[in-house]
């Protein structure tokens, strides 16, 4: 027999299994399918909102069911305010941008614009990209300003507003003498002059650091250290891995298909180096965590949120990109290539959690309209970046970001996981076969603890994240 809390289960877990295959569509073949839209709204009509009100009175949810549902909902909401997004990057990525004298679809300009023997036109086509976005960044911030409201109004906030500020600024302060010095020497062991986004974004992409990331084997490779843990079992019977030329950005995409049986690790085809693998190892071992949770879970605890076990189990592994000691011992890397990709990798993190704090404190500024909400963004990364950015490259980021700063709070409490898990199983934690338990067992739980709780039941917390954060980068 159907009662309202299973009601609202099965129509929220429809709705993500037809947005999965949507996902997948997009970055296989770059149609912006949007037939889960249907199922979603019918979340929020009259029977769907008067369906949720009855589940809350019954108490057949229990008070951590209640709020994971909750913020299942939120979550959805969110994504139906930037569905028409899609549309927009489908127009985007089958234009002809104009350059020069010539035109270039988006992803050769793209590859163009990191090349390196395009240093001297780097700036044309930084220009040209610029341009490409222009025309769509209002639009694209106003769909992330409703989707931003839509989350704060249903989602029940796990961080006071408050402290997130505090933290975010005190993140940004306390790292801003080392991000000048890093980015420095990053541009110059790049030879790239230009203190700009586009420089910026050659010089993390570091083509003399290929041998070190660029073969074909990436997710083996990325993932050995997870497999001598002994989560190869999980991941071998729940995780795929595929590329997708519709990514552009270094971001690796996470699609799960059914939780905790079906996730897919989406890499981007053309090549990031280095900064890539920072990124594809985080969405390798967010994909652990999910394949990892217990089935019998109800969907609420088993669908991953932003913010939760997952997102901290990914912070925590794509740091090891900038571990001296795993590089040498797991990927058998020599002592000084070991120290100039730990470096690299470490430059990578840091602006990772500065343009998460900087989007929080951007999109919490009072905006009286779209164009001061741009100006704010720009400004913002502007500081956690140290160079230049357009306005509709800061609206882009935005789009990226989790929602209300749930990723910095992940990110430093999965920083601050690597000193707990080191103060208990020494320097060498990540070999040691007894680390796995506990995380298989935090894991297990999945939407059951925040961020902060998965961090502080491993015996850690977010303020070693941050020290954390500062070792990395001194």
């Amino acid at each position: 027999m159907s009662t309202p809390a299973r009601a609202v289960r099965d129509a929220v877990q429809d709705v993500w299994r037809a947005h999965a295959q949507a996902e997948l569509a997009w970055l296989r073949h770059g149609t912006p399918e949007t037939p889960w839209r249907a199922a979603a709204n019918r979340l929020f009509n009259d029977e769907g909102e008067s369906l949720w009100q009855e589940a809350g009175k019954q108490g057949e949810l229990a008070p951590h069911e209640h709020a994971a549902l909750q913020q299942q909902r939120a979550a959805i909401a969110a994504q139906l305010e930037l569905a028409p997004a899609r549309a927009i990057a489908q127009r985007l990525l089958t234009a002809q941008v104009p350059v020069g004298s010539r035109a270039l679809p988006l992803a050769q300009l793209m590859a163009a614009l990191l090349t390196p023997q395009n240093q001297a036109g780097r700036q044309l086509y930084a220009q040209a990209l610029a341009g490409a976005l222009v025309a769509d960044a209002p639009r694209l911030c106003e769909l992330q300003a409703a989707a931003t409201a839509q989350w704060q109004a249903l989602a029940p906030a796990s961080v006071a507003a408050a402290a997130l500020h505090k933290l975010a600024a005190q993140v940004l302060s306390s790292t801003d003498a080392a991000c000048a010095e890093l980015t420095r020497r990053a541009m110059h062991a790049a030879a790239s002059a230009e203190e700009t986004w586009a420089g910026l974004l050659f010089a993390l992409r570091r083509h003399e650091l290929d041998s070190f990331a660029g073969d074909k084997r990436r997710p083996f490779r990325l993932s050995e250290g997870l497999r001598q843990l002994g989560f190869e079992r999980d991941m071998s019977q729940r995780m795929r891995a595929e590329s997708s030329a519709t990514l552009l950005s270094p971001t690796a995409r996470l699609v799960v298909v059914d939780a905790p049986s079906d996730v897919r690790v989406v890499l981007p085809a053309q090549a990031f180096g280095v900064l890539g693998d920072v990124h594809a190892a985080e969405a390798i071992a967010r994909a652990v965590a999910i394949a990892l949770v217990s089935p019998a879970l109800a969907m609420e605890l088993r669908w991953p949120l932003p913010g939760r076990a997952a997102a901290v189990f990914g912070a925590l592994h794509a740091q090891l990109r900038a571990d001296r000691l795993y590089l040498r011992r797991t990927e058998g890397l020599a002592t000084r290539d070991a120290e100039t990709v730990a470096r690299h990798a470490a430059l990578v993190l840091l602006l990772q959690v500065r343009s998460e704090a900087a989007l929080l404190l951007s999109a919490a500024a009072p905006a009286r309209n779209t164009g001061e909400r741009r100006e704010h963004l720009v400004t913002g990364l502007q500081r956690a970046l140290g160079v230049e950015v357009p306005a509709a490259l800061a609206v882009s980021s935005w789009l990226a970001a989790p929602p209300n700063g749930t990723g910095l709070v992940a990110q430093l409490c999965g920083l601050g996981l690597h000193v707990g898990l080191r103060e208990q199983f020494d320097e060498d934690w990540f070999q040691n076969p007894r680390v796995a338990e506990p995380l298989r067992g935090a894991c297990a739980r999945g939407n059951t603890l925040t961020s902060a709780a998965f961090c502080e039941e491993l015996g850690a917390s977010i303020e070693q994240g941050c020290g954390r954060l500062l070792e990395l980068v001194a």
